[in-house]
């Protein structure tokens, strides 16, 4: 859920915004923190030698449009005429951090080198894909966004409106990954969650971080009211323990499993102004791919560390198929308009699919492979929140006069339906009564 459940005061929006930037900055991607030390603020460059002459300049300069679309990540480099490429930690390249270097400009498609061959039986299982288990030979990872049960107020994913029950949005995307794992197997994949029902995946908690929570809260305080240092205090606390290590602890778990790709699952919510929640008629879908840096987030060692693992990587093209799979059956079978982010610079439009964008997203970073981040149904929409009330069920109820599927069973079936219409085409699979 991006919308806050109330309208924070503007020196505690830029505080977070402060937060998340260097949050991002303390974790990595393929170089993972060890699980039993979330935070580490360096990176060793050398660990990226491996993609040594593996591209040419202008591939290179191809992949990087998504990643940097203001093109600010050219300010930390230099091209030399020997074909290669200095990256720099900031814009004055004083601080020389890594060289890369790339094939000759006229080095033919078929000679650049390609990913590791597939394993015997993983191309086995791939072949063996019908049009009933047209996902067969692919391992998909589901993140059921957030951890919801007792962890729901703490994280900021907790609303009570008028006398309902309490909405939680940890708990909602955990009983759609629920179905959508369901779906996916019958379809043949294999699926592997982040998470257990109601549980973080990280042993850390809160009180863990007490150290580091006091002093970054000491951190240009002088300012500051005791009660407003406490506030600090607790807030870093927290976030450390739910937006950190909860997420580093995923992406470990990912890594164990190394899935084909990753389906993180969110529910969205309006924001209101006041203490009391607020409903609105509003209906919306997005899905994030990677990418979108902003300038001061190129600033981190570790944040440029991570772009090049996902570039060399090469997750875009699938993140970007999967995405327009998924957002146009979502589209059709749950009828949310698209967001529109408008001038915003953390987030762009990747093609003329409107429902996906680019944004550098903690979790599709430290993620393994490619990682499609849905947020769909406003939790605060009338309607979506009445369907929320009702709970999870079979077969249609009506809801304020319309009747409905479970809201949970038709975002997991809607997820499910466009991945197995886009492997049926991708596989050119056709069903057992047709021909080819």
């Amino acid at each position: 859920m991006i919308a806050r459940n109330v309208k924070i005061p503007q020196v505690i929006i830029k505080i977070c915004l402060v937060c998340l930037v260097f949050s991002a900055a303390v974790t990595h991607t393929l170089a993972l923190p060890r699980e039993n030390h979330p935070i580490r603020e360096s990176v060793d460059w050398r660990t990226l030698n491996a993609y040594q002459h593996t591209l040419t300049e202008s591939m290179f300069r191809e992949r990087l449009k998504i990643f940097s679309p203001d093109d600010s990540i050219y300010q930390l480099m230099t091209f030399h005429e020997d074909h290669s490429m200095s990256l720099y930690e900031t814009p004055t390249k004083e601080v020389f951090l890594w060289r890369l270097y790339f094939l000759p400009p006229d080095t033919r498609a078929e000679n650049v080198p390609q990913k590791p061959k597939i394993s015997a039986d993983r191309m086995a299982a791939y072949f063996g894909a019908s049009w009933e288990k047209p996902l067969r030979g692919l391992t998909i990872g589901i993140d059921p966004g957030h951890i919801g049960g007792e962890w729901a107020n703490i994280e900021e994913r907790y609303f009570k409106y008028g006398s309902h029950p309490p909405v939680q949005e940890g708990d909602l995307t955990w009983i759609t990954a629920q179905h959508l794992a369901v779906k996916l197997e019958a379809a043949g994949a294999k699926t592997v969650f982040t998470r257990t029902e109601g549980e973080p995946a990280t042993s850390f908690r809160p009180e863990d971080f007490n150290v580091q929570a006091m002093e970054w809260a000491a951190e240009g305080t002088r300012y500051f009211t005791s009660r407003y240092y406490s506030f600090r205090y607790r807030w870093y606390r927290e976030f450390l323990f739910y937006r950190v290590a909860e997420v580093v602890a995923r992406a470990h778990r990912l890594h164990r499993e190394q899935p084909d790709f990753t389906l993180c699952i969110h529910y969205n919510a309006a924001p209101w102004s006041g203490r009391r929640p607020r409903l609105f008629n509003v209906k919306k879908l997005v899905a994030f791919v990677h990418g979108s840096y902003l300038k001061e987030e190129l600033e981190s060692p570790t944040q440029k560390y991570e772009l090049f693992q996902k570039l060399f990587a090469h997750v875009s093209p699938v993140e970007i198929e999967i995405a327009d799979a998924v957002t146009r059956e979502m589209q059709a079978v749950m009828k949310m308009k698209p967001e529109n982010y408008g001038d915003w610079s953390a987030a762009h439009r990747v093609n003329d699919n409107p429902y996906i964008w680019s944004r550098n997203v903690i979790a599709n970073r430290l993620f393994p492979g490619p990682v499609i981040f849905a947020e769909g149904a406003y939790m605060n929409d009338y309607d979506t929140f009445y369907r929320i009330q009702a709970g999870d069920y079979e077969g249609l109820k009506k809801i304020r006069g319309k009747e409905y599927p479970s809201l949970f069973r038709e975002f997991a079936d809607a997820m499910a339906g466009g991945l197995i219409k886009h492997y049926r085409k991708k596989r050119q699979l056709h069903p057992p009564h047709e021909s080819p």
